[in-house]
C-alpha cells in the first residue's frame, strides 16, 4: 500500500510539474518572441503583438511541428521506452533526490538562458538595421 501511495504522489507531482513547466516555458518563449517581433517584424509590416499573442503563435508553431504519422512499431517502441524510463525513475527516486533537484533547476534555467542569449543576438542584429 505504501508503494501505491508513492506512485500516486509521483504521478501527481509530475503532473503539477508538467503544468508549471509548460506555463513557464510558454511565458519565456512568448516574451522572447514578442521582443524579436517588435524588432524585426513591426518595422516591415507594422503589426504589433503582445506576449499573449506571441505565446499563441509559438504554440501554433509547436503544434504544426508535431508529426502524427507513426508506424505501430514506432509506437510500441516508444511505449516500451516510456515504461522502462518510468520504472527506472521510480527506482531512483529515493537514491537520487539531489540529482532530480539539479535536473529540475536545469530544466527551468536552460530556457531562461537560451531566451536571454536569443534576445542578445537579436539585439546585436537589430543594431545593424
Amino acid at each position: 500500500m505504501k508503494n501505491f501511495f508513492a506512485i500516486i504522489s509521483v504521478i501527481a507531482g509530475a503532473g503539477l510539474y508538467l503544468i508549471i513547466a509548460m506555463l513557464y516555458h510558454s511565458i519565456i518563449i512568448g516574451y522572447t518572441l514578442s521582443i524579436l517581433w517588435e524588432w524585426f517584424i513591426v518595422p516591415i509590416f507594422n503589426i504589433h503583438i503582445g506576449i499573449i499573442e506571441a505565446i499563441g503563435i509559438s504554440l501554433i508553431l509547436v503544434y504544426l511541428r508535431i508529426d502524427y504519422k507513426e508506424s505501430s512499431a514506432d509506437k510500441r517502441a516508444k511505449e516500451k521506452n516510456k515504461e522502462e524510463r518510468l520504472k527506472k525513475f521510480l527506482e531512483e527516486i529515493d537514491t537520487e533526490e539531489k540529482n532530480i533537484l539539479e535536473e529540475v533547476a536545469l530544466f527551468f534555467l536552460f530556457p531562461l538562458f537560451f531566451s536571454a542569449l536569443t534576445i542578445l543576438i537579436g539585439y546585436i542584429l537589430h543594431m545593424f538595421i
